[in-house]
């Protein structure tokens, strides 16, 4: 290869390129092909078995012929061609072959074969061929065809070697050297011998499965006494304990029962009675005022609870929360303060900390004495022991908010609605009652707290939102009470602040018209609609309609009940 041999030897001189392109080494297709040996050979080689199996050679001549010349030399120099297997796997039974396999019975010149004639030519079926040529074959041809020559096999009788290895079912040095691999040409090898190795395992197999399930059945049978007496043990636990439990939910029922009665009894014979004393024994009998009060009935109701239970404290307590709530509606925290101070200690010491009914007394006890780090600990304990979303749960978290309120921490409450309207709206929905009542408390702490203490100033918009929501729940679920009057009095005060005057005239003007039209409506309530009217004029800059509402005011506070 690099030498004359005779002065008519003919040799390619550098800078040319001689050769039949499809079965070209990449080394030939350098300009300096000084450096070429027998291994190029093997390249070629390759390519023939290449087209044996797949019926084309590795880059298709239509492809080459149809390239620029450096494009065709770039291609055999640095294009991967797809494995013989895979090249099958692209064909369809009507889909022609680039070329034909070498023993084709045609010439080159005629049209090419179609996948089933390549088939049909190695006497076999299109899915066994491309089953067949896959693995070993795949891993021959790819080693022979090799970019780097020193990766490809050293000699002609090496590739030879390799193609017989596969012939008699041995392992090819082409392939992965994997023990399974290695494994399985062996046993297609030594059919015989190992069937009648797996033969004689079985045999010892089936005979030590049989001493070996002698001794587990004796074994099972010895355990299975012993189980039978631990199940009769156990079931004779069963029964005692079930009686315990009997006995302990009876005598639950029994003191729950107890408590109901004896509430029954305080609030129609020492609180009700006082209202409606007709049927009382004379002795008794007290004559009521004329304006009596609920509070002092309560506060009656309070004096005959002193020494009364002593044997039943959860009767009292039931009775001390009752009461200490009732004085909370009536605005009087301080007596509630005291009446749920009680409860809360007998309900600790009965029935622990974390029972439902102690933390429904210490989170109303928080309420009436405004105090947040009490509340944050109801909420600590319910979060514990009832999750997340528990309503109760999420009713500590409003109170602790309303309480942070009224303390002053006005920027930790709005953390703390936004965080309970987040909650309620997950587990009660937009339209529930209580996550629109939080969006209004939110939405007026929003209005009265903005740019005081460093509070950001909130969006009209959202505050505006959340107040018609609101107002929109509360009318739909609730129609007119209390409840709709404060969110619609809130939102007139809002639109008023921001110069939308003629809004909040018509909502106010809706509120006063539904509030006079209703049986027994609070005339306090009007008041404060007539005196934000009479505001909203002299805002708006008509003062005639200010006085007008004034002296309508004036009237009706002077008016007798």
């Amino acid at each position: 290869t690099a030498q004359r041999l005779t002065e008519r030897t003919m040799f390619t001189e550098f800078g040319q390129v001689l050769g039949t392109m499809e079965y070209m080494s990449p080394v030939q297709s350098k300009f300096n092909q000084l450096d070429i040996d027998t291994r190029s050979d093997i390249y070629s080689l390759g390519v023939l078995l290449y087209e044996l199996l797949a019926g084309s050679t590795p880059f298709e001549g239509k492809r080459l012929k149809e390239a620029a010349f450096d494009e065709m030399l770039r291609i055999i120099r640095e294009e991967e061609p797809p494995k013989p297997s895979t090249r099958l796997s692209s064909l369809s039974l009507g889909e022609r072959a680039s070329s034909h396999p070498l023993p084709s019975g045609k010439g080159r010149g005629e049209d090419a074969l179609t996948l089933a004639s390549i088939a049909a030519n190695r006497h076999t079926e299109p899915a066994r061929l491309n089953k067949d040529v896959r693995g070993e074959l795949d891993w021959i041809v790819m080693k022979a065809l090799e970019k780097d020559r020193n990766r490809r096999y050293e000699t002609a009788s090496g590739f030879a070697a390799d193609i017989e290895r596969h012939l008699h079912d041995e392992p090819v040095e082409a392939g992965p050297p994997s023990t399974a691999y290695r494994f399985r040409k062996f046993a297609k090898r030594n059919k015989a011998a190992l069937v009648a190795a797996s033969v004689v395992a079985a045999v010892l197999f089936l005979g030590l499965t049989g001493t070996t399930w002698q001794a587990i059945r004796a074994t099972h049978a010895e355990q299975l006494t012993q189980v039978q007496r631990d199940r009769a043990l156990e079931a004779e636990m069963l029964a005692k304990g079930e009686s315990e439990r009997a006995s302990q939910e009876a005598a639950r029922a029994k003191n729950e029962a107890a408590i109901s009665q004896a509430v029954n009894d305080f609030l129609s014979q020492d609180l009700l009675e006082q209202a409606d004393p007709i049927d009382v024994p004379y002795d008794r009998y007290t004559e009521p005022p004329a304006d009596l009060k609920l509070l002092t009935v309560l506060d009656r109701a309070a004096e005959k609870l002193e020494g009364r239970f002593a044997d039943q404290p959860l009767v009292e307590a039931a009775l001390r929360h009752t009461i200490g709530y009732t004085y909370g509606s009536l605005d009087n925290d301080n007596r509630a303060a005291l009446h749920l101070q009680r409860a809360v200690e007998l309900r600790e010491a009965h029935l622990g900390e974390a029972h439902p009914d102690t933390l429904m007394s210490m989170n109303d006890l928080a309420r009436a004495k405004s105090d947040p780090e009490l509340s944050a600990r109801v909420l600590e304990i319910r979060r514990r022991v009832l999750g997340n979303d528990h309503p109760d749960t999420l009713n500590s978290m409003f109170d602790l908010a309303m309480v942070t309120g009224e303390k002053g921490e006005t920027a930790r409450a709005i953390e703390l609605f936004r965080e309970n309207i987040k909650s309620r709206r997950k587990v009660l929905g937009e339209d529930h009652r209580h996550t629109a009542y939080t969006m209004h408390c939110l939405a007026h702490a929003l209005v009265y707290s903005a740019g005081k203490d460093g509070i950001p100033v909130a969006d009209d918009a959202e505050i505006e939102s959340m107040y018609r929501h609101a107002l929109a729940v509360y009318r739909k679920v609730d129609g007119d009470t209390w409840h709709t009057y404060d969110i619609t009095f809130r939102l007139g005060q809002f639109l008023n602040s921001r110069h939308r005057y003629e809004e909040a005239e018509a909502l106010f003007q809706d509120a006063l018209t539904r509030l006079q039209s209703l049986p027994g409506a609070d005339p306090e309530m009007e008041a404060e609609f007539t005196r934000e009217l009479e505001a909203l004029y002299r805002n708006w800059g008509k003062p005639e309609r200010a006085a007008e509402w004034e002296r309508k005011r004036a009237a009706a506070t002077t008016q007798p009940p």
